[in-house]
C-alpha cells in the first residue's frame, strides 16, 4: 500500500498494516474511552485517584507502543528509526488530525482531534517508524 503525505510516498507493508491494526484494536480496547471515562469519575472521589489512573494508563500506552516497536523492529530485523510522533521537532500538533484521516484512526477506531489539538481518547498515540534497507 502506498500512501502519499507532505509530498512523500511511503510504502507500508501488508504485515506492518496487520501490526498496526491489530496493536490499534487493542490499545482501543485497554485505552479507549471508558478509560477516560473512569479517570473522570475517580476525580469525585479522590483527585489523587484521579492521577494515578491517569499515569497507570500513561505507563500502559507507553509499554504498548514499545510492543509495537519491537514487533516492528522483528518483522524488518532492526532495521528500523526510533518512534517519531506529529507536535515533535518539525512537525506541528495542528497537523495530528490529518495524520488521523491519513490513516482513517477516527473512522477504525475512533480516535479524533479536540478543538486543542488534543487527542482522544487521551491516552492515544500516533507514530511513524521508519524502515530502511
Amino acid at each position: 500500500m502506498n500512501i502519499e503525505y507532505v509530498g512523500k510516498d511511503y510504502n507500508v507493508s501488508d504485515s506492518l498494516k496487520k501490526i498496526t491494526e491489530k496493536k490499534s484494536k487493542k490499545l482501543k480496547k485497554y485505552l479507549g474511552d471508558e478509560f477516560d471515562r473512569e479517570i473522570e469519575r475517580s476525580k469525585y472521589e479522590s483527585l489523587e485517584l484521579a492521577y494515578l489512573i491517569d499515569y497507570a494508563g500513561l505507563v500502559m500506552i507507553e509499554q504498548l507502543c514499545d510492543e509495537i516497536n519491537c514487533e516492528i523492529a522483528k518483522e524488518y530485523k532492526g532495521k528500523i528509526t526510533a518512534r517519531y510522533s506529529i507536535g515533535f521537532d518539525d512537525t506541528s500538533i495542528k497537523d495530528q488530525q490529518k495524520f488521523l484521516d491519513l490513516i482513517s484512526a477516527t473512522k477504525k477506531i475512533g480516535v479524533m482531534t479536540t478543538k486543542g489539538d488534543m487527542m482522544c481518547p487521551t491516552k492515544s498515540v500516533t507514530a511513524i517508524v521508519g524502515i530502511y534497507d
